[in-house]
């Protein structure tokens, strides 16, 4: 690898908030990725998409009931009132009020987001399109689907398809999954660990590794497990950068270097 610039391998939380946060953080993470390599993963990808798109496609089901933009500012002021909107969907709303002063506009700009458009957010800043993959990912990986009536449909998140190599990639990284399974929860409080992450993951990582299917819930639980060697291995001596501080936890377990941006 090129010593003459640092290597970024860009995680899920990254991948988002560099576009779809406050402006504040946007600006901070571009400067602390100005001028480096970044490099990404099919599986990332695919949190990304589920997550964003869905995002993007709720929005776009709950405007298209206004056709008065003052009549949907009041009507998401109060589903976010009401807890209904993550920061996410209200980040993506309040950028979309600024932007345009009319709903049609706005219905353009979500419908060409779902349709094709996330990626040239996603592959912002040189990310090559061959991604790293080592895992074979195809969750979430289906097109949107339109309805007759005009709405959308959200991506299937729950269920992995059946062509996923996740099983495989355990198997290969058996040695990763003991040191996992074997972590000190002891060293982790509800200080530096209060989602009580750790647990979770070494809980998991016995589970599979005493025969239990690594699909569906016990994948996510490992996520950032999975993302961590892929990055680890696919490009060696990489830096990931993160918003997450799982990954923090998770950097001595795994032999990992981490940069993580704390806002």
């Amino acid at each position: 690898m090129n010593n003459s610039k640092e290597y970024y391998f860009l995680d899920t939380s990254t991948q988002i908030n560099r576009h779809w946060a406050d402006e504040e953080i946007k600006n901070k993470i571009r400067a602390d990725l100005f001028k480096k390599i970044l490099r990404c993963s099919i599986y990332v990808e695919r949190e990304y998409r589920t997550k964003v798109l869905n995002t993007l496609i709720n929005i776009y089901n709950i405007l298209r009931k206004h056709e008065d933009i003052e009549a949907a500012k009041k009507r998401t002021e109060k589903l976010k009132q009401d807890g209904i909107f993550d920061t996410l969907t209200y980040n993506v709303i309040r950028r979309l009020f600024k932007r345009f002063n009319s709903i049609k506009p706005i219905l353009r700009r979500l419908r060409s987001l779902i349709e094709g458009a996330w990626e040239n957010l996603f592959y912002d800043g040189g990310i090559p399109s061959a991604l790293a993959d080592m895992t074979g990912c195809t969750r979430g990986a289906e097109a949107p689907q339109k309805l007759p009536q005009g709405y959308y449909l959200s991506i299937s998140t729950h269920k992995c398809p059946d062509n996923c190599n996740i099983s495989d990639f355990w198997k290969t990284k058996h040695s990763d999954l003991q040191n996992l399974a074997g972590i000190n929860l002891g060293s982790f409080t509800q200080t530096n660990d209060p989602k009580a992450t750790m647990e979770k993951i070494q809980q998991q990582a016995q589970a599979i590794l005493d025969g239990k299917s690594p699909y569906n819930g016990s994948c996510r639980i490992m996520s950032d497990a999975v993302i961590s060697i892929e990055a680890r291995d696919s490009y060696p001596g990489i830096k990931i950068h993160t918003m997450d501080h799982d990954f923090e936890l998770l950097k001595e377990i795994l032999n990992t270097k981490v940069r993580f941006l704390r806002i």
